[in-house]
């Protein structure tokens, strides 16, 4: 009986050194640091031949802000005629083009987000930007040429470029990983509202609320992958 009432003495203090080690270890887990800075890249941007660069700075625990860089650049590819798969006939096809065909595309965007998390994990986020697409697309239209210095016009498939300028606000929901951890994933969605800015005599590309024209609110969802730095 003696022998077992030191085992259990022995047993409870063991527990209770175990269990204080723990709190010990969760006490210096939540005191950990939250990181100064975080860098991440959205990959779905490459659907749409571009790519988001995203660079955060922490306010306070639960203030950051954002600040976001998008690239658009895909080659010119021929469109073909005779071909009727998207594959064999060329140019490019993109949800913001209302997965119309076009030949050509560069830009660029900037934009900011603040964030605040109501939880650790969570936040809530309201975001501006504003975007630049050059987009090059085949269309036929009168092209005009001069002839023994008279003026003709000549029907055909001709190359032409539209620029668009958008502007856009947003407010979304998320939920970012671990922020003791150095590699990071976040995921997003809301609303937003664009305004875009372009030649009424061209193409519009605004069938969609995704496209390059399109001019009222759109849903926006994302994903980020990265890392923080403390």
């Amino acid at each position: 009986m003696k022998i077992m009432r030191q085992n259990s003495k022995f047993i409870v203090f063991l527990g209770l050194f175990l269990f204080s080690g723990l709190i010990r270890l969760n006490a210096q887990e939540q005191e950990k640091p939250l990181p100064r800075y975080a860098v991440s890249i959205e990959p779905f941007y490459l659907y749409n031949g571009g790519l988001r660069l995203n660079i955060e700075k922490r306010l306070d625990p639960k203030k950051w802000i954002e600040l976001n860089i998008t690239g658009y650049w895909l080659p010119y590819s021929e469109i073909k005629d005779g071909y009727s798969s998207w594959a064999d006939r060329g140019g490019w096809y993109t949800s913001n083009s209302d997965f119309n065909e076009f030949t050509k595309l560069n830009g660029f965007g900037l934009g900011g987000t603040y964030k605040y998390y109501f939880y650790s994990t969570c936040f809530l986020s309201a975001g501006a930007s504003y975007t630049y697409y050059g987009v090059q697309y085949e269309d036929r239209i009168f092209s005009k040429y001069m002839e023994d210095g008279l003026p003709f016009y000549e029907y055909g498939l001709q190359n032409i470029n539209q620029q668009f300028q958008k502007v856009t606000g947003n407010a979304c929901i998320g939920a970012h990983s671990f922020f003791r951890h150095t590699y990071s994933m976040e995921f997003y969605g809301g609303i937003g509202y664009a305004h875009s800015f372009y030649d009424k005599d061209k193409r519009h590309f605004d069938e969609t609320v995704f496209g390059f024209g399109h001019i009222g609110l759109y849903p926006m969802f994302g994903f980020k992958i990265g890392f923080n730095i403390r």
